[in-house]
C-alpha cells in the first residue's frame, strides 16, 4: 500500500509537486516564524517585567470608595488620596499588617484642606501723602490671575486712611472702624467677585506718617495696607517610617525632616513638612492709586463705600506678586509658631472634598467622561470671613466636587478651644521621590498633580499648550496633590477631641500595600499578590485592587465653561489601568498563535484543495479500483496515504529550510525546533486531505468514469462575460469555496494587524506601557500576513492551473472559434476577480468585528487598515491568476479538440 502511494504520488507529476510545494512554505513558515516570534515573546515580556512594577502591589480604599467608572474600566481615578476622609480603621490596618509575606503597609490620612495665607506688605506711603494735608486716602486694587485660562478675577478695592490727628472719637493710636459699619451679610457679598479679604472687608488703616505703627507699616515713616495670599494646602497624615520605605519620603525631605514630624512637642501642636515649590499657579496684580482729599472727610463720616468707588483715581504705584514669592512668605511665617491671632498656621477650620461625579460616554480604547458640576453652599463653607477663613480667588467658579467644613465647636464650660498650630520642621520635593520616574507610578503614589492637558487645539490654546496644575479652588476638576505632611501621632490633634464631625474611629483613607517576593507579572509573583489581596479583602471587608502589572491610560474629560470666561475644554488625563501588563503578555501569546494557526489554516486550505482536483482528476483510475475490488477504507488509505507522503517528503525539506532561511533572516532556528515542522507539514498534509480521501471512498464507480468537469442538470445562457466567468466559478464549487476562504483568512489577518498598526500606532491596549512595550505588530506578524496572503494567492494560483487542466478541451474549442488569448486571459482573470473581491471584502468584514470585540470600538485607522488588506490580497491573487494564464500559450490545441470531439 505505502509503495503504491508512493508510486501514485511520483506520478502526478506538477499536481503532486504543487501539493509538495504548498506543504513546505506552510512548514517552513510555520516553523521560522515560531522561532521569531519566541525570541520576540522574551523581548517583550522582558521589557513587561521591568516596567510592570509599580510603587506598591495593592491599593486598599475604605469600602465603596471605587467608583462606577473605576469598577467598569478597570480603573484608578487620579487623585484619590485628595478625596475623602477616613473609612479604615486602625484594627483593619493591623489585619493588613497581620500577613506574613506584607513587605510594608503605608496608610495615608487625608485630613482635608487647610488654607493658610501669606501676609503681604503693600506700600502706600506716597499714595496717601499725595495730598499733602494731614490726612490721605489710598485705594489698592487687586487683580487675580488663576492661570488656567479663566481670565482675570478683580477684587474689591482696599482703602487705607492715613492720618497725623485722630479720628473723631478716636484716639491716635487707634485701628479700623473709621469707615462705614458692615453687618456680616455684607462682608459676604464680596464672595460672587473675588475672596480675597480686602475684597470683603472695607478695612481702613490709619497711620501717624512720622512715628508709624509696627504690625501695617514697613518702615519709620511708611505706611502699607495689607493683602493676603491664600494657599490651599492638602493636608495628609503619614506613617514616616513606612512611608520612607515605600516612596523614600527620608531622602525627598530636607534633613532631619521626616524624624521631626514625631516631635510634638504639646497637645495644640502639629509638625509639618510642606511642599517645596508653591502647590498652585496664580498670581496677583497690585495697583495702588491716589485719592482726592474730599475721600479723607467721607472716610471719617463713615459715608458707603460706593462714595469712595465713584472718586477719581490716580495711579501711584503697580507689583505683581506671582505664587511662587508668596509661596516664600508663607513659609518663613508658618515656621515658628506664634500664639497670636496673627499667627497664619492656626488651624481653626479645614475642608474635605469628593471625587468628582462623571457622565461616562465611551469606553475602551479611550475613556471618554464628562464632568458633572456640583452646587456646593459658599455661604455655609464660609462663615467667618477673618483672616482665618479666607476663600481663595475662584472659589465661585463652577466646581466638581463636593465640599465639606469642619470646624471646632464652643462649649458652655470652657468657650472655643485653642486651634492646632501647624509648624514647618522642613520642605520636601515629591520630584526626589524614589520609584515615581513615570505616569503610572506618579498617579498611583498619589504625591504629583495627574497630568492634564488640552486634547484639542482650542483647549491647548487656552491653556497656553501647558498642562493643567495646582488651582486655588479646592472644588475644581483636577485635584491637588498632597503639599503639606504630618505624622499619624499629630492626627489627634487635627481630628480628635471636639471637632466636629471627627474620624477618630476611622481615620485612614487607604493603605499602600507591597508583598515580599513579588518581582514582575510572572505566574509566581501574581499568584503571590493575588492570594494576600483575597486575604486582606476577607478580614476586613474594604475595597481592595492589584495595581502590579498596572498602566497609565490616557482619560479624555469634557469639562464645562466657567463663570468667569473659560470656554468649555477637552482634556486628556492620566489615569490607571489595571491589570495592563498580565493583559499585554496574554494578548502577545494569543495574537501570534492566532496568526500562526491562520498560516497553517490557508496551507490546508491550499491542499486541500490541491488533493480534491487530484481526487476529481483521477476518477476514472480510482473507479477501475472501486471495479476490481477495492474497498471504499482501501481506497480512503491510499489516497490519504499519498498525500501523508508528499508531507512528510515537504516537512524534511521544511526542516533544513527553516535552519537556512532563519540564518538568512537573522532569526536563530535550532536542529530541534526545525524538525517540528516535519510532523506540522504531515499534520497540515493528512488534515488537508481527509475530506478529499473521503470522497474518493465514497463515490461509486459509475460517478467515477463521469469527466471531471460535467455539465449540470439545469442551466442558464451566458450571452455576457461576467455571466460566463461566473458560470466557470460556481461551476466546482468546492474548489472555490476553499480558494475564497483562503483568501479571507489572509484578508481578516491582513485587517487585524493593519489595524492594530494604524489605529493605535502599534500599542493595542491604549495605555503607556503598551505604548512601550508591548502587543506592537512585529516583523513576525507581518511576516505571517505575508505568508498567509502569499499562500491564498497561491490557491488561486493553483484554481487557476487547475481550470486551464480541466478546461483544456473547452478554452481549445473557444480558441479554435476565434477568441484570442488576450480575451481569454481577461476572461479568467474575469473569473478570479469575482471569486476574489467577495472573499476578501468578507475576510476584511471579519477582521474588523474582530477589532470591535478586542477593542470596543473601532479605532480611526480601521476602515484604512481593511481597505490596505482587500487591496494587497486582492492584487496578489489577480497577479497569481495572471502568472497562471500564460500556460494558455501552451496549451496543445490538436490534442485537445480530439479529445473535445
Amino acid at each position: 500500500m505505502v509503495r503504491m502511494a508512493w508510486r501514485m504520488a511520483v506520478g502526478r507529476g506538477l499536481r503532486s509537486v504543487v501539493l509538495f510545494v504548498a506543504v513546505v512554505v506552510a512548514a517552513t513558515g510555520f516553523t521560522v516564524l515560531t522561532a521569531s516570534s519566541r525570541a520576540q515573546r522574551l523581548a517583550t515580556v522582558g521589557q513587561v517585567q521591568a516596567r510592570a512594577r509599580t510603587s506598591y502591589d495593592i491599593l486598599v480604599r475604605p469600602a465603596g470608595a471605587r467608583s462606577g467608572v473605576e469598577s467598569r474600566g478597570r480603573l484608578v481615578q487620579p487623585g484619590f488620596l485628595g478625596s475623602g476622609f477616613g473609612g479604615i480603621s486602625m484594627g483593619q490596618l493591623a489585619a493588613v499588617l497581620g500577613s506574613a509575606v506584607v513587605a510594608v503597609a503605608a496608610p495615608v490620612a487625608v485630613v482635608g484642606y487647610v488654607i493658610p495665607h501669606a501676609g503681604l506688605n503693600v506700600d502706600v506711603t506716597v499714595a496717601v501723602r499725595a495730598g499733602g494735608g494731614r490726612a490721605g486716602v489710598a485705594r489698592v486694587d487687586g487683580v487675580w490671575d488663576l492661570h488656567d485660562g479663566s481670565g482675570s478675577l478683580a477684587q474689591a478695592p482696599e482703602y487705607v486712611l492715613a492720618t497725623r490727628s485722630a479720628v473723631t472719637g478716636r484716639g491716635s493710636d487707634a485701628e479700623g472702624g473709621c469707615g462705614p459699619d458692615l453687618d456680616p451679610s455684607d462682608l459676604r457679598t464680596g464672595l460672587t467677585v473675588t475672596t480675597a479679604p480686602a475684597s470683603v472687608l472695607c478695612f481702613f488703616s490709619r497711620s501717624d506718617v512720622d512715628t508709624g505703627l509696627p504690625w501695617y507699616a514697613t518702615a519709620k515713616g511708611h505706611v502699607s495696607a495689607s493683602q493676603v495670599f491664600p494657599f490651599p494646602f492638602l493636608l495628609v497624615a503619614v506613617d514616616p517610617v513606612a512611608e520612607s520605605r515605600l516612596v523614600g519620603l527620608d531622602k525627598a525631605a530636607s534633613p532631619g525632616g521626616v524624624q521631626a514630624l514625631e516631635s510634638v512637642r504639646g497637645p495644640d501642636d502639629v509638625p509639618v513638612l510642606m511642599a517645596a515649590a508653591s502647590p498652585v499657579q496664580a498670581s496677583l496684580d497690585l495697583s495702588v492709586s491716589s485719592l482726592p482729599s474730599v475721600a479723607v472727610s467721607r472716610v471719617e463720616a463713615k459715608k458707603p463705600l460706593t462714595d469712595l468707588a465713584s472718586l477719581p483715581a490716580r495711579p501711584v504705584s503697580h507689583q505683581q506678586v506671582s505664587a511662587a514669592a508668596a509661596y516664600q512668605v508663607l513659609k518663613k511665617q508658618i515656621t515658628t509658631p506664634v500664639n497670636n491671632i496673627g499667627y497664619p498656621g492656626l488651624v481653626w477650620q479645614y475642608w474635605t472634598v469628593s471625587q468628582p461625579s462623571w457622565q461616562a460616554t465611551t469606553s475602551t480604547p479611550r475613556t471618554e467622561l464628562g464632568a458633572v458640576p456640583v452646587v456646593n453652599d459658599l455661604a455655609k463653607l464660609w462663615v467667618d470671613l477673618s483672616d482665618f477663613s479666607v476663600a481663595p480667588a475662584g472659589t465661585d467658579d463652577v466646581q466638581f466636587r463636593s465640599i465639606s467644613l469642619h470646624r471646632q465647636p464652643q462649649t458652655a464650660d470652657s468657650g472655643e478651644r485653642e486651634p492646632p498650630s501647624l509648624r514647618r520642621v522642613g520642605d520636601f520635593d515629591a520630584s526626589r521621590l524614589s520609584g515615581l520616574d513615570d505616569v503610572t507610578r506618579q498617579v498611583l503614589t498619589g504625591y504629583a498633580t495627574a497630568p492634564t492637558t488640552g486634547a484639542d487645539a482650542a483647549s491647548r490654546a487656552v491653556l497656553g499648550g501647558g498642562a493643567v496644575g495646582g488651582s486655588l479652588n479646592i472644588g475644581a476638576l483636577v485635584s491637588s496633590a498632597p503639599s503639606m505632611i504630618t505624622s499619624l501621632t499629630a492626627l489627634p490633634q487635627l481630628v480628635g477631641g471636639t471637632w466636629e464631625p471627627g474620624a477618630g474611629a476611622a481615620p485612614l483613607s487607604a493603605i499602600r500595600v507591597r508583598v515580599k517576593g513579588v518581582t514582575g507579572v510572572d505566574p509566581v509573583s501574581r499568584e503571590r499578590v493575588r492570594l494576600v489581596a483575597q486575604q486582606i479583602r476577607a478580614r476586613t471587608g474594604l475595597d481592595v485592587d492589584v495595581t502590579v502589572g498596572a498602566s497609565s491610560t490616557t482619560v479624555r474629560v469634557d469639562q464645562p465653561a466657567g463663570r468667569f470666561g473659560r470656554p468649555a475644554l477637552r482634556l486628556d488625563q492620566s489615569w490607571v489601568r489595571l491589570g495592563v501588563a498580565v493583559a499585554i503578555v496574554r494578548a502577545v501569546d494569543v495574537k501570534s498563535v492566532a496568526l500562526f494557526l491562520l498560516v497553517l489554516l490557508v496551507s490546508g486550505l491550499s491542499v486541500a484543495n490541491v488533493a480534491n482536483a487530484s481526487v476529481r482528476a483521477r476518477r476514472v483510475e480510482l473507479g477501475t479500483l472501486a471495479c476490481t475490488g477495492w474497498s471504499r477504507g482501501a481506497i480512503f488509505r491510499l489516497v490519504l496515504g499519498e498525500v501523508g507522503l508528499i508531507g512528510a517528503a515537504a516537512g524534511a525539506v521544511s526542516a533544513v529550510a527553516s535552519v537556512a532561511i532563519g540564518s538568512v533572516a537573522g532569526t536563530t532556528v535550532s536542529w530541534p525546533r526545525a524538525l517540528v515542522a516535519v510532523p506540522v507539514a504531515l499534520a497540515v498534509a493528512l488534515l488537508a486531505g481527509l475530506v478529499p480521501a473521503r470522497v474518493a471512498a465514497t463515490a461509486t464507480p459509475a460517478q467515477a468514469l463521469l469527466p471531471a468537469v460535467s455539465g449540470r442538470a439545469r442551466t442558464r445562457p451566458t450571452d455576457t462575460l461576467p455571466a460566463l466567468a461566473w458560470s466557470a466559478v460556481t461551476r466546482v464549487r468546492s474548489r472555490s469555496v476553499l480558494a475564497g476562504l483562503a483568501l479571507a483568512v489572509a484578508a481578516a489577518a491582513g485587517t487585524a494587524v493593519l489595524i492594530v498598526a494604524l489605529g493605535f500606532r502599534g500599542a493595542v491596549v491604549g495605555t503607556a506601557l503598551g505604548d512601550a512595550v508591548a502587543v506592537q505588530t512585529r516583523a513576525a506578524d507581518y511576516a505571517a500576513v505575508a505568508a498567509t496572503t502569499a499562500l491564498a494567492g497561491l490557491g488561486v494560483a493553483n484554481l487557476t492551473f487547475l481550470t486551464l487542466r480541466e478546461r483544456g478541451a473547452e478554452l481549445a474549442t473557444m480558441l479554435a472559434t476565434g477568441w484570442s488569448l488576450g480575451a481569454l486571459r481577461r476572461l479568467l482573470l474575469l473569473e478570479s476577480a469575482l471569486l476574489t473581491l467577495p472573499a476578501t471584502a468578507i475576510g476584511a468584514g471579519l477582521g474588523l468585528l474582530g477589532g470591535v470585540l478586542l477593542f470596543g470600538t473601532l479605532p480611526a485607522g480601521a476602515y484604512l487598515g481593511a481597505g490596505l488588506a482587500i487591496a494587497v490580497t486582492s492584487l496578489v491573487a489577480l497577479a497569481a491568476t495572471a502568472a497562471a494564464t500564460t500556460m494558455l500559450a501552451r496549451l496543445p490545441l490538436t490534442d485537445l479538440l480530439t479529445e473535445n470531439g
